[in-house]
Formats: C-alpha cells, structure tokens, sequence
C-alpha cells in the first residue's frame, strides 16, 4: 500500500483495520506508522494464497485502542 493511501486510512479514524500483504517489508513499515498513531495488532495470520509462487501472504487485523 503507498503511504498516501496509509494516511487517508489513518484520517478516516476507522476503529478496526484487516491487512492483507504480500509483501512483508512494506507491512512492517505500515505496521510501525499505524502503531504510533494507536492501532494495536490483534491478530496475526500467514495464508499461502499462491502456492506456486515464493512469497506468503499475511494477514493482520489492527484495533485502534
């Protein structure tokens, strides 16, 4: 997800958040922006969507606190 479409998220002040990435490197760094603004993970899922390809899928929901 950019971050422009993170911060427009963020600024509609929507109390829950279900994520879905492929990519875990730019999850984590969206992970630490919605932590610093009050979202908690409440759960954490790895789904392989795709098993022909390399990567997993995750899937974490967020809970603003």
């Amino acid at each position: 997800m950019s971050y422009k479409t993170l911060q427009k998220i963020i600024d509609l002040k929507i109390g829950i958040i279900q994520y879905i990435s492929y990519n875990s490197e730019i999850q984590a760094r969206d992970t630490e922006l919605l932590s610093e603004v009050g979202y908690q993970i409440k759960k954490i899922s790895l789904v392989d969507q795709f098993p022909h390809t390399s990567h997993i899928e995750t899937v974490v929901l967020f809970e603003k606190s």
